[in-house]
C-alpha cells in the first residue's frame, strides 16, 4: 500500500498543467506570488519577505491576478460554448 507521502503521476501532471496555465502572460512577480501561495502555501506576508514587497502589496498583485485569471476563463468558457 503507498505511503501518503507518494506522488500520484496523475495528480502531479495535472497540478502541472494548472500551474503552467496559470502562469502564462503573467509578469516576474505576479508568477512568483501565484506560485508561492497556491503552490507552496506561502501567507502574502511571507510572500513579500521573499520577493522584497509589503504583504499589502502582495495582496493587491494577488488580486489582480485573479481579476484577468477570470476574465481568461470567461473568455475561453464562451469561446468553447460558441
Amino acid at each position: 500500500m503507498p505511503g501518503l507521502d507518494t506522488i500520484d503521476p496523475v495528480e502531479e501532471a495535472i497540478r502541472n498543467e494548472t500551474r503552467e496555465f496559470l502562469l502564462v502572460g503573467l509578469s516576474r512577480d505576479e508568477k512568483r506570488v501565484i506560485d508561492l501561495y497556491y503552490f507552496d502555501n506561502l501567507t502574502m506576508k511571507e510572500i513579500g519577505k521573499v520577493i522584497y514587497l509589503s504583504g499589502a502589496r502582495v495582496s493587491q498583485i494577488h488580486s489582480m491576478v485573479l481579476a484577468r485569471l477570470k476574465e481568461r476563463l470567461s473568455s475561453s468558457y464562451h469561446k468553447e460554448a460558441v
